[in-house]
């Protein structure tokens, strides 16, 4: 009997962790494959951006569209959902280009929780409030100060003798907010 309760404790605690990791996969499609709501706003970008391309990304549970493109020597990230409304907007950032004493924080909590650590990819994040997409994409794309900016991080770290990749999430002090565990075959196609 305490075989059997063993091993269901330990298949649980396996699916758990599973249900925990992300594991995206994205594929190329056409403008007509693209929610039309997003569409809209993605049409009205300057005519400056380059390297447009639309995707539509899934984790097995859920199904998002994403436009990533280059404006002003930046690569942006754009998220929709399956009805064409805004997820995030991400921005893709060089470690100098932080806040210095928001990546002081960030760097302490790697040096507390993990015995060793590297930082793959630096994203800024601006989330909707109450602003409507365009609004949003504004100011993204003009790098304005924004109220509701997190950082999204991935990185390779080590606890004890394992290692794993994650997906960090910071507030704009760089306060430590949540973490998910990265399939590594997720982050094999990154482009921006």
């Amino acid at each position: 009997m305490k075989f059997r309760f063993s091993i269901l404790i330990v298949l649980c605690a396996a699916f758990v962790s599973f249900a925990q990791e992300k594991n995206e996969i994205e594929e190329r499609v056409s403008k007509e494959d693209f929610p039309k709501e997003a569409l809209i706003h993605i049409e009205a970008l300057p005519k400056t951006v380059k390297r447009l391309k639309l995707f539509r990304e899934t984790d097995g549970s859920t199904i998002s569209y994403e436009a990533k493109f280059k404006y002003n020597r930046q690569f942006f990230s754009v998220e929709f959902n399956t009805e064409g409304i805004l997820e995030d907007i991400e921005v893709l950032m060089k470690q100098r280009d932080l806040d210095q004493e928001a990546f002081s924080n960030i760097k302490n909590y790697f040096k507390e929780n993990h015995k060793k650590s590297r930082i793959i990819k630096i994203q800024k994040q601006y989330r909707p409030i109450s602003q409507n997409a365009a609004e949003l994409l504004k100011i993204a794309l003009e790098n304005a100060h924004f109220s509701n900016i997190y950082y999204e991080i991935i990185a390779e770290t080590k606890t004890g003798s394992s290692r794993a990749l994650g997906e960090f999430t910071f507030s704009a002090s760089g306060e430590f907010i949540s973490k998910r565990v990265v399939a590594p075959s997720s982050y094999d196609y990154v482009l921006y």
